[in-house]
């Protein structure tokens, strides 16, 4: 475990979004007032998660400069020093980021808490790549790392300690999402190369497939439980919300080809990215969703 410095530059709010309502379709099932969240001339922007306070992590590109960023009523970007990207992915109540960033020296991507203004780096013990996606509150992370071989697991890190999650029979997993609870969503893949999502609780795992998807993809996980993320179906790319065995469709209106919520809070906003039908990316918050 290191400490590495980065960089961190604070940008004014006036300069940091656009936020504008979007009309409800008829066909969302979810009840959520969505709104488009473009940083202005950025290439894309995609927001990554978000806690109680409504402070989110997200990325975005500008004129093809891939670029992270904490937004906490100003826009901050982040990169690790010496970094060649950094990929921010999760943020608890007490605005640490979890994430992960591409070694510029090892040549690896290698995982990371960010707290203030210094990361705690670290590895899974033998991998050749590490990926945090989500912490809670006591800085218990998950995420996924790849093996020697090149084959992806997923894992909790406890402190120092750091413990694979393989789903029974997967050709691969991967965990998303944590809350305050210790309950992990995640997605893994089956021999034919579906996506699946899964809710692990106390080392149980139950299998997420929204009915008649052609593959579904847990991508986070509210406080109370309610697990998030993408589904397909003929071609369609579409969100969701389950919740006490209720899969709910949560997907951005007018004619996108595909919604994936990763983010949602006890206030009930969920967070995520939408591609228009140009096929352009697009950062969403969606207000008083369930």
């Amino acid at each position: 475990m290191s400490i590495v410095k980065i960089a961190l530059a604070a940008i004014a709010v006036s300069a940091t979004l656009v936020l504008s309502p979007v009309a409800a379709s008829a066909q969302q099932i979810a009840v959520c007032s969505f709104h488009d969240y473009s940083i202005p001339n950025a290439d894309f922007t995609n927001l990554n998660g978000i806690n109680n306070q409504n402070h989110m992590v997200g990325t975005y590109s500008y004129q093809g400069q891939y670029r992270s960023f904490l937004f906490d009523g100003a826009r901050h970007d982040i990169a690790v020093t010496g970094a060649l990207q950094t990929e921010v992915r999760g943020i608890n109540n007490n605005d640490t980021v979890a994430g992960d960033y591409l070694d510029a020296r090892l040549q690896r991507q290698r995982g990371f808490l960010l707290n203030g203004r210094y990361l705690t780096v670290f590895d899974f013990p033998g991998a050749q790549a590490t990926i945090a996606s989500a912490t809670n509150d006591s800085s218990i992370t998950v995420g996924q790392y790849y093996d020697q071989m090149g084959n992806a697991h997923g894992f909790v890190r406890y402190g120092t300690r750091m413990v694979a999650i393989d789903h029974p029979g997967a050709t691969s997993t991967g965990a998303t999402g944590i809350n305050n609870k210790g309950q992990i969503s995640g997605v893994f893949q089956d021999g034919h190369g579906v996506n699946h999502g899964f809710l692990l609780v106390n080392g149980k795992f139950s299998d997420l497939n929204v009915p008649g998807a052609d593959s579904t993809s847990a991508l986070g996980i509210a406080p109370g439980g309610a697990v998030i993320g993408n589904y397909f179906k003929g071609g369609q790319g579409h969100g969701f919300i389950y919740d006490k065995g209720v899969y709910k469709d949560a997907s951005f209106p007018d004619g996108s080809q595909s919604t994936i919520p990763v983010g949602y809070n006890a206030k009930n906003v969920l967070t995520g990215g939408y591609i228009d039908e140009s096929g352009s990316e697009h950062g969403f918050l969606a207000n008083g969703c369930h």
